[in-house]
């Protein structure tokens, strides 16, 4: 599942300026800068070459939700580390989905 992206974006963390193109050519002269480049897509789609197998990517979101989540003294869970917590969700909400569907569109 792979498609083309409909724009690309560059951000400069020094001075907290971002910017957004559609331009192809614009995105040439950006990267001639040295500028990062990212390419924005409409619809989500799993890089190629990348995780494929559903038990290994669950695997994956078990093992951020374990660094994410850890029992305080009464053994209750508290999130330790948004970010492996926000990483696990979208694996498990957006990523496994198109897993699922690819599977499908194969079949």
């Amino acid at each position: 599942m792979s498609s083309n992206p409909v724009a690309w974006r560059t951000e400069d963390y020094e001075t907290d300026k971002s910017a957004t193109t559609y331009s192809k050519e614009v995105t040439e002269r950006w990267r001639a800068k040295g500028w990062p480049v990212w390419a924005l897509y409409s619809s989500p789609s799993i890089p190629e070459g990348w995780m494929r197998d559903r038990f290994e990517v669950e695997n994956l979101a078990d093992n951020l939700e374990s660094i994410a989540w850890q029992p305080d003294f009464d053994g209750d869970p508290v999130c330790v580390d948004q970010a492996a917590a926000m990483s696990a969700e979208v694996i498990r909400k957006v990523l496994l989905p198109m897993l699922e569907a690819e599977k499908e569109v194969q079949s």
